[in-house]
């Protein structure tokens, strides 16, 4: 789910020691990530779901996943998972 806040919960976990998101496959500077433990290499073409596995629902990157082994684990595999939702008529305002 975009736009809700997402760098903040990266940000926070990586103060934590904990990987969320994009800090499992990249070093984010203005977030905090600088410890990936996902090995990634962006495909040389621009699609929003498919270049940021992070932004992926848990179903369509376990089929990714499968499909492309050089993603190698799949971070949501034994996670216990969340999702953060805001009201969409707070971002219309």
């Amino acid at each position: 789910i975009t736009k809700t806040g997402g760098s903040a919960i990266e940000r926070a976990g990586f103060e934590h020691g904990i990987n969320w998101g994009a800090c499992h496959y990249t070093n984010i500077k203005e977030v905090g990530c600088s410890n990936p433990d996902i090995e990634y290499t962006p495909p040389n073409f621009q699609s929003y779901e498919l270049t940021s596995p992070w932004h992926m629902p848990p179903s369509m990157l376990s089929e990714y996943i499968r499909n492309n082994s050089a993603l190698g684990k799949n971070p949501y595999d034994g996670a216990d998972l969340f999702t953060v939702v805001r009201n969409p008529y707070d971002r219309i305002v």
